[in-house]
């Protein structure tokens, strides 16, 4: 399957997802983020990397009230192709126009860093820890370089048998869903 087929099928099925439901779902995935950060502790405060989510994807930024962390966000520099994160509050993040759609970002003063632990959205992924994303390739071009913990975060609905995979695509270690946490890539 090619991978703009597979983006446009898993979409058509995301928006089939009330708000209720996706709120629902969201409510879940977080009590099961916040397991999962605690049965992981760290020996310094973490400095995490999530996302602004889009109304598809799961709305987890309540975590960010309830975990201690330095919280960082990306930075997209669409002319160089390229993305950091930043560090602020939520409350501090601004709308951007990018992509032809509203995202929030940091402001441009905000300390770039780079995060222990990613929460990384994606359309899709699978139970290995195969992800798709929307297709600009911002997360691929960071996560190749990325050391940290990487989480793909999504609906149980997006968690798919199988993605086409290319040699750049990197795999998460954890995914984590409103039904779960799945350990993947070799970790115990």
């Amino acid at each position: 399957m090619i991978k703009s087929d597979l983006r446009k099928r898993v979409r058509q099925n995301l928006a089939t997802l009330s708000e209720e439901h996706i709120q629902s779902k969201s409510r879940s995935l977080v009590e099961n983020l916040i397991q999962w950060l605690r049965q992981n502790p760290s020996s310094h405060k973490l400095v995490i990397g999530g996302f602004y989510p889009l109304n598809d994807e799961p709305q987890w930024l309540s975590l960010t009230q309830q975990i201690e962390a330095d919280w960082c966000w990306p930075v997209f520099e669409a002319e160089q192709q390229v993305m950091t994160f930043a560090q602020c509050s939520q409350k501090d993040l601004e709308i951007k126009s990018l992509f032809g759609r509203e995202f929030r970002q940091p402001p441009k003063a905000a300390p770039i860093k780079v995060p222990d632990l990613l929460l990384i959205p994606g359309l899709a992924f699978t139970n290995e820890g195969h992800r798709l994303g929307r297709g600009k390739g911002y997360y691929d071009r960071y996560l190749e370089k990325f050391s940290g913990t990487k989480i793909g975060i999504c609906f149980e609905e997006s968690i798919l048998e199988l993605i086409p995979v290319d040699p750049h695509d990197v795999v998460m270690n954890y995914v984590v869903s409103d039904l779960g946490i799945k350990r993947v890539n070799g970790l115990s």
